[in-house]
């Protein structure tokens, strides 16, 4: 047997063998991601959850000096009410001044689909003059939405 049909029958066989990963569109529970961040850590995932403390963000500045308004956070908790919750970021639109209203109210199911952050993870990156989105210490791990969905839509 070549060497090359050996190489490709070794790959096949780890192909097969192998577990298979989990996709990003297949939907992980928030305790998942709150128990070990850092099998998630800057990974696109898709959660659900229950939308609380919804709370507005003043308008923030690129390092380029363009501002960015509509940016918010709020809570997602596990739909099966045991406690576990996850801090998610959406980031504003940066330009011109213009009126967005948030995607989601207090109260809301929804789908989001997020990148996963560990703050801490390599130390801080913010530049001295970049407020943080959230006040105080970095929660241990957070989520930057990219969509949001509300159940039956």
């Amino acid at each position: 047997m070549s060497n090359a049909a050996l190489v490709i029958m070794v790959a096949v066989l780890v192909v097969c063998v192998a577990p298979a990963s989990p996709r990003a569109d297949e939907p992980r529970s928030v305790s998942e991601i709150v128990q070990d961040p850092d099998a998630f850590h800057l990974k696109q995932v898709t959660l659900i959850g229950v939308v609380a403390a919804m709370k507005l963000l003043d308008p923030y500045f690129l390092p380029s000096g363009t501002a960015c308004y509509g940016a918010y956070t709020f809570v997602l908790e596990e739909e099966t009410g045991n406690g576990a919750i996850l801090d998610v970021a959406v980031l504003g639109v940066c330009g011109p001044p213009l009126i967005r209203l948030p995607d989601v109210t207090d109260g809301d199911k929804v789908t989001i689909e997020a990148d996963i952050q560990i703050p801490s993870r390599f130390g801080s990156i913010r530049g001295i003059q970049t407020p943080p989105f959230f006040r105080g210490e970095p929660p241990p791990v957070q989520a930057i939405a990219r969509k949001i969905t509300r159940s039956g839509q």
